[in-house]
């Protein structure tokens, strides 16, 4: 009986500091998760009016970027099927969790232990965006765990809505 109290006691310690440094790296790093690099537009103003005697628009003319042509979409101009549709295929347990799904966790490693190789994942819409912006893609355990702590943490600090905009913004469409 003491050697289980001592177990749960140390097991509540380890849950304790992982929820800490997730907290802790996302403050020192908070800058990395509200800010994205957005290409910048350059427009050309015409003068004169058109023919209906209003100013002339102004024209895009061209695009300065470093890495990426991206630009930032409020969540509110996603269309709600787009939503449904990542979430049905990235974390269909997305609005239920707090950042890690536990459940997705243990169906993924028992499938691996299935078949003796990584063919599943359990990652959540919250850790892979922790993943992207924060760590590597290195497969260790390491990496994992604080991917998980930093996803409690992300999932404290914003809401659903704002995780999956910060996702959707983040991850790669391609060109």
């Amino acid at each position: 009986i003491i050697a289980a109290i001592v177990a749960v006691i140390c097991a509540l310690g380890v849950y304790i500091i992982v929820i800490m440094s997730g907290f802790k790296i996302l403050d020192a790093n908070i800058d990395k998760i509200i800010s994205t690099t957005e290409s910048t537009l350059i427009y050309a103003q015409e003068e004169g009016k058109d023919k209906d005697g209003k100013e002339k628009p102004a024209t895009e003319i061209s695009k300065i970027y470093r890495g990426e042509n991206r630009e930032s979409v409020n969540i509110k101009d996603v269309p709600e099927r787009l939503k449904q549709a990542f979430i049905a295929t990235e974390d269909r347990r997305f609005n239920e969790h707090s950042g890690v799904d536990l459940r997705a966790i243990g169906r993924a490693i028992f499938t691996d232990i299935i078949h003796m190789s990584y063919v599943e994942g359990g990652s959540t819409i919250t850790q892979q965006l922790a993943k992207n912006v924060f760590l590597s893609s290195e497969k260790t355990a390491f990496r994992k765990g604080t991917e998980m702590s930093i996803a409690f943490a992300l999932d404290e600090r914003f809401t659903k809505d704002e995780i999956l905009e910060k996702y959707l913004n983040r991850i790669f469409f391609g060109s």
